[in-house]
């Protein structure tokens, strides 16, 4: 089975600079990039990453607390996003995701 649509979200803290990588495949599929992450997620997501935000704000100089709120924010991300991936190629008619 060929991979024909892809849906990317770019890290904003990413340096990185994605358009040579996506120039040579977007001839053979089509590739949408999502660039801002309030954008994409459910208000119940967004809501969830703003309260690991403020706990991550009020850790201050607690590298442990800091380590761990990174971690949960940076999961919280990503379920958001295949949630709102899986629906937009469902929206999409796409019959098949992963």
């Amino acid at each position: 089975m060929n991979l024909r649509n892809l849906i990317l979200y770019r890290d904003p803290k990413s340096t990185q600079d994605l358009s040579p990588l996506l120039e040579r495949w977007d001839k053979l599929m089509n590739i949408e990039v999502w660039h801002n992450a309030t954008a994409f997620l459910m208000p119940e997501d967004l809501a969830s990453c703003r309260k690991i935000e403020r706990k991550l704000a009020r850790a201050g100089d607690d590298q442990e607390k800091v380590a761990q709120y990174g971690r949960s924010l940076y999961i919280e991300h990503q379920v958001g996003f295949f949630r709102s991936c899986s629906l937009e190629l469902q929206r999409q008619n796409k019959t098949w995701t992963v």
